[in-house]
């Protein structure tokens, strides 16, 4: 890393919008699920000592199934430590859809800033370098399941109360039962 080239740091905020419609019950789930939408959120801090001054990135979620979702950022000129969210389209958020189950990776495959210089592309703290281009090291990833498999998870912990449930009972009818046959006759 050169000394005249920007520092950035970059995090990536997810929030998926599925909602589990079962009988009455309308409720967003927090796990990204297969043909639901979700949106994501970009936000850059200047780890350099100088000014930089905006600039444009280019980052997309790669499927399992060979599908990617672009979106192109605009990145907001910040003071050195100062932290921004990009944004995409000009909307505060990128949104998509997961395209597939399995794990979307998100990875950035062009940065650039206004003044034509270089950008060394960071995690948000500065400790690793994330790779910029098309390199199958990801800026993070989207993991997306299938209604189906949402809904086994669920019944799998009904299950396990269910069971517990009875297991309770039954120790709690022995605890009652050798009580009774300890206990002296009054």
């Amino acid at each position: 890393m050169s000394s005249n080239k920007h520092k950035l740091g970059v995090e990536i905020e997810k929030k998926s919008l599925a909602v589990w419609k079962w009988w009455k019950l309308k409720r967003t789930v927090k796990s990204f699920i297969e043909g639901e939408p979700y949106t994501v959120q970009f936000r850059f801090k200047n780890l350099g000592s100088q000014k930089f001054p905006g600039g444009h990135a280019s980052m997309y979620v790669s499927w399992p199934t060979g599908t990617r979702v672009e979106w192109p950022l605009k990145i907001p000129p910040l003071e050195p430590n100062e932290t921004r969210y990009a944004t995409c389209r000009g909307l505060p958020a990128a949104s998509s859809e997961a395209i597939c189950s399995g794990f979307g990776l998100v990875l950035c495959s062009s940065i650039t800033s206004d003044d034509k210089q270089g950008v060394d592309l960071m995690n948000l703290e500065g400790t690793y370098q994330v790779h910029v281009g098309y390199d199958p090291r990801s800026v993070d990833d989207i993991q997306a399941t299938t209604w189906s498999e949402f809904s086994t998870r669920y019944a799998l912990v009904i299950s396990a109360v269910g069971l517990l449930i009875v297991a309770l009972e039954k120790v709690v009818s022995f605890f009652w039962w050798l009580w009774f046959l300890v206990r002296p006759d009054p």
